[in-house]
């Protein structure tokens, strides 16, 4: 039965996991199925706090996927929040900690890391899963052998790649391809399900059996009293429990096997050995003979070195095996005949297949090319494969990148996933961001191979793509942070409980961070590379470093790294407040929409519905508005399934309880839900002079049920500038590919200050703090340079000094490796410093144009300011300036996200003795005129002229009455019209306002059919 919607089923009033649905319904039993309103924000409509479980193992060395033995992963609704101020502050998606990631695997990852990579046997670790494409140095799936055969040795191994299928594009030892080795190298490539058959795949190397030399008959001490004196061995061959059915049995003749004659020359010489085994149990006690399994003489006449192998047959037990030379060894300076057993191998029988993995089995002889120290350094590099979704169906597994279908695959794969069923899947969903990743070249690209709780890997997965997953009921969904527009719940304090609202804003610490620096993995070197992502304006002082999993594209690593930037400069608001059912209404991820008179978020009330008539579009409001002089307003209504529409432009209505529809078409007016405020509650709405300010929009992140059956919701300011911020500028290119160090140079101070303070005689000296550097050093000069006293260094860019008045010449560097350059300041040190008063504020010219300036008159004792640009109630730009004014244009909010006809300027007067009152000004960039037309004669063309006003990027005409333009362009120009027709003409300017509607009906005698006309 397929789920189509979120649901939760209480069982005698306890919530009841979905692993136990399957029992039987008993006498006296109450069931309650509880559907979750409004998507359900994750939590429990009855107010009962739900946590869920979830382990996940694989078979098979243990799952990548699965949760350490005993420890199951414990997940809920909210999500973890930072709110340090030193830190990056990213709400909605947080960077991973590097306590989780250590707490996550038992063993070191044989794929990331900085140390030499090469094959080895990770007994009890985690099998590789590969998603997308990547390099990987597979595990050893059985103990390398090696054989000899024709005094040439070869070595077989057996690699487990990854699991599932995948797609291999190449094989290396080193960085060279096999191809280059021809016939010294054989591999197959055995799919899941398959079957070695290159060479016996269970085979058991005693560790005991390593360079023993036999003796001869003769070398036996005088008093041995039996014959094992010059035997070697026994040794057992294979473990307990197991079973053999060959025995291998390698002798080196390490000399060669000859008698040298009296020319030099070698002549044939022989040697005789026997093999012997016999049936052992698992605790080592004999259980059968002692049989015979060679008993062979060699006879050779060579000085160069031998290696031989024997294989025998034995019956299916577990063995132990003894080795004797016969003969007796000649110790003649002419004979050579040393014999050494220097090998032993146990063949188990064969494992015929190994699940759901894709493995290489292959066979090196060893050359010069091919040794000991590159037979350990094979690695693939291949893509995964994964089921893909058409809409209606599965694929096969195929070859591909996509997170959505990695995220689905370790999900629904019951091998090494979850194993869930499609129902629990947001399959359409899934769908449509595998369209967004794909269109913006974003791909999931890793090996998952330590153990790792499901849910953690899961995470690691979404967040290549911006995106989270979430668990809600029994279901998976992936929330990606995007830009949104329609809020899924509007909160004003109509529908807030009372007294419940706050806000924390989370400033940044002296030292926070104000880059970020993403290290991701090059598909080229597959080494890692850092690309530094900063936003405009930044000084970069304090870089924060992030490792990514699963990217090897640096378009993709700065596009994610400016979007944390961004969060971390511009999300640094967090309400909360409680609220009643509404409170179900968002999920995490969700758009919020918040009116609050506390922080100045807009105006809001309830609409009286006695006065609403569509036609007239008239709204009445139940609290007087304020206006703003110049300012376009809007308003934004609550929909009655808790939503918003709009915010639409209005006008002053005729007194200051009413506003007049302005842009709003019939059909609009029509659609909107006016509550009658007795069957359902007042429509609530929210009002202010600007589509940012008539409410603030949120992200939701967290729902806390209550006991007294409201929920607090906790979230963060929404910024549209966290998405654009990608935008800012092109993506740094990577640095020279040298495998030489870069030469060492010491950090650079960009400036020196020096400034009084209210002790005469103290000054403090300051720099910008310098990237690399560990210290500050700082020097005074009282004649001119030509001597110099060392004051001190300091471990930050300020340093406080007790000297004399008068001239001074001052210097500093920044200390690193190396010291860097010197920087030079001269000042005079004055006798005493007051607190400056605060500054005067004042605008140049009207805010009119594409930018404004703001005149600061300076106050006395003034050194330089401090200003702060907001702009919809986030600070888009902080700096400090000697400059007496403030420009601002609409390159700096393109810039910093906030293009908006409303900005607020704050000042404050610096020096020595601290930070004067800051000023404030708010300016306001008003709505151009309405445009002017001209009409042809007989109404067949219609042209909207030029504005007058300077800042006009877009001009518009439509039919009255309709809704879509019918000419829409950065210039004025013409339309074919229609004698006697009324049409609409209207203008917006580059900060975003619209122009009063300019109705203009054509002369001439209307036809009988509507025509719009059509452009000219």
């Amino acid at each position: 039965m397929r789920r189509t919607s979120r649901f939760l089923v209480y069982h005698r009033g306890e919530p009841m996991l979905q692993r136990r649905w399957t029992r039987c319904v008993e006498h006296g039993d109450a069931l309650v199925v509880a559907a979750l309103p409004g998507n359900g924000g994750g939590s429990n409509p009855l107010a009962t706090v739900l946590t869920l479980a979830l382990v996940m193992s694989a078979p098979y060395l243990g799952g990548v996927l699965a949760g350490a033995a005993g420890t199951p992963l414990a997940f809920g609704y909210a999500a973890g929040i930072g709110l340090v101020g030193s830190a990056l502050i990213n709400a909605v998606l947080p960077p991973k900690s590097s306590s989780s990631t250590a707490a996550s695997s038992t063993t070191a990852s044989p794929t990331y890391t900085i140390a030499a990579q090469g094959n080895s046997a990770r007994i009890g670790a985690a099998i590789p899963r590969l998603y997308g494409r990547f390099r990987v140095y597979p595990d050893y799936a059985a103990q390398p052998y090696t054989e000899n055969v024709g005094n040439e040795q070869y070595l077989y191994q057996l690699f487990c790649v990854t699991l599932g299928e995948m797609e291999i594009e190449q094989i290396r030892i080193g960085d060279t391809d096999i191809s280059s080795y021809g016939s010294e190298l054989q591999y197959e490539v055995i799919e899941p399900g398959g079957t070695v058959t290159l060479f016996p795949d269970n085979v058991v190397t005693s560790a005991d059996v390593t360079g023993l030399e036999a003796v001869g008959s003769n070398e036996r001490p005088d008093d041995a009293a039996d014959s094992w004196t010059n035997v070697l061995g026994p040794f057992t061959a294979n473990p307990a429990t197991t079973t053999a059915n060959v025995i291998g049995i390698d002798v080196t003749l390490p000399q060669g096997l000859a008698h040298v004659n009296d020319d030099g020359n070698p002549e044939p010489a022989s040697m005789t050995f026997r093999v012997q085994a016999r049936a052992i149990n698992d605790s080592g006690a004999p259980v059968g003979d002692w049989y015979t399994l060679d008993e062979r003489t060699l006879t050779m006449a060579t000085i160069q070195p031998q290696m031989l192998s024997f294989r025998y047959s034995v019956p299916d037990s577990r063995v132990e095996v003894y080795f004797a030379r016969l003969d007796v060894k000649r110790t003649d300076s002419r004979e050579i005949n040393t014999m050494v057993w220097s090998g032993m191998r146990a063949y188990l029988p064969s494992q015929r297949t190994y699940g759901n993995v894709t493995m290489i089995a292959m066979i090196i002889r060893a050359t010069n090319n091919l040794n000991s120290n590159n037979a350990k350094q094979v690695n693939v590099i291949g893509t995964g494969k994964v089921p893909v979704w058409d809409g209606s169906g599965w694929s096969a597994p195929q070859a591909t990148r996509s997170i959505a279908w990695a995220i689905a695959d370790m999900c629904r794969n019951a091998d090494y996933g979850a194993g869930m069923e499609d129902t629990r899947l947001p399959l359409a969903e899934l769908q449509r961001l595998d369209g967004v990743w794909a269109a913006r070249g974003e791909t999931l690209d890793g090996v998952f191979d330590t153990q790792q709780v499901f849910w953690e890997a899961l995470t690691d997965a979404a967040r290549v793509g911006r995106a989270r997953p979430m668990y809600y009921a029994g279901v998976v969904e992936v929330v990606r942070d995007e830009p949104k527009t329609l809020p899924t719940a509007m909160f004003t304090p109509y529908n807030m409980v009372a007294g419940s609202w706050k806000a924390r804003m989370v400033f940044p610490a002296p030292q926070a961070p104000d880059c970020v620096d993403i290290t991701y993995t090059d598909p080229t070197s597959w080494q890692p590379l850092t690309v530094r992502c900063a936003l405009a304006g930044s000084p970069q002082a304090y870089p924060q470093a992030a490792t990514m999993f699963g990217i090897t594209s640096r378009d993709q690593a700065y596009r994610l790294g400016m979007y944390m930037a961004a969060c971390n400069r511009d999300q640094r608001v967090f309400p909360t407040l409680k609220a009643g059912a509404d409170g179900y209404l968002p999920k995490y991820g969700d758009l919020v929409s918040i009116s609050h008179d506390v922080p100045g978020w807009g105006q809001s009330g309830e609409i009286i519905p006695d006065t609403w008539e569509p036609a007239a579009g008239v709204l009445t409001t139940s609290e007087p508005l304020t206006w703003t002089e110049g300012a376009n307003h809007y308003i934004g209504l609550r929909t009655r399934t808790g939503g918003k529409v709009g915010p639409f432009l209005v006008e002053r209505g005729d007194d200051d309880h009413s506003v007049r529809l302005v842009n709003a078409t019939l059909e609009q007016r029509e659609m909107l839900w006016i509550s009658d405020g007795y069957s359902e509650r007042h429509t609530h709405y929210t009002f202010g002079p600007s589509q940012e300010t008539e409410s603030q929009p949120c992200i939701m992140l967290k729902a806390s049920p209550d006991s007294d059956e409201t929920v607090e919701l906790s979230l963060v300011n929404y910024a549209a500038s966290v998405y654009e911020a990608e935008n800012q500028a092109a993506t740094p290119p990577p640095p020279p590919s040298s495998q030489l160090l870069n030469p060492a140079a010491g950090p650079v101070l960009a400036s020196l200050a020096v400034a009084a303070t209210t002790t005469p005689g103290l000054v403090t000296i300051t720099s910008p703090a310098a990237h690399g550097a560990t210290a500050y050093e700082y020097w005074g000069s009282r004649d001119g340079g030509a001597t110099w006293q060392l004051f001190g260094q300091s471990a930050v860019p300020s340093l406080s000094v007790q000297i004399s008045t008068g001239a001074w010449r001052f210097r500093g560097r920044a200390i690193g490796v190396i010291a860097g350059p010197f920087v030079y300041q001269d000042a005079e040190v004055g006798a005493l410093v007051y607190t400056p008063g605060a500054p005067g504020l004042a605008l140049q010219s009207p805010f009119t144009g594409t930018s404004v300036v703001v005149n600061i008159v300076p106050p006395a004792g003034a050194q330089f300011y401090t200003v702060v640009v907001t702009v919809g109630g986030v600070v888009r730009k902080t700096y400090s300036t000697q400059a007496p004014l403030v420009t601002w244009s609409i390159d700096d909010a393109r810039n910093a996200g906030a293009v908006s006809p409303e900005v607020r300027f704050q000042v404050s007067a610096v020096n020595a003795a601290g930070e004067s009152v800051p000023a404030f000004l708010t300016v306001n960039n008003n709505a151009p005129p309405a445009p002017t037309d001209t009409a042809a004669e007989d109404g067949t063309k219609l042209a909207i002229d030029a504005s007058t006003a300077s800042d006009v990027d877009r001009y518009y005409i439509r039919q009255t009455g309709t809704t879509n333009p019918i000419y829409d362009a950065a210039a004025p120009g013409s339309i074919l019209s229609a004698p006697g027709t009324s049409y609409d003409l209207w203008v917006t300017d580059v900060w975003g306002n619209t122009s009063p509607v300019a109705v203009v009906t054509t002369p001439g005698e209307a036809p009988g059919p509507t025509d719009p006309g059509g452009g000219a």
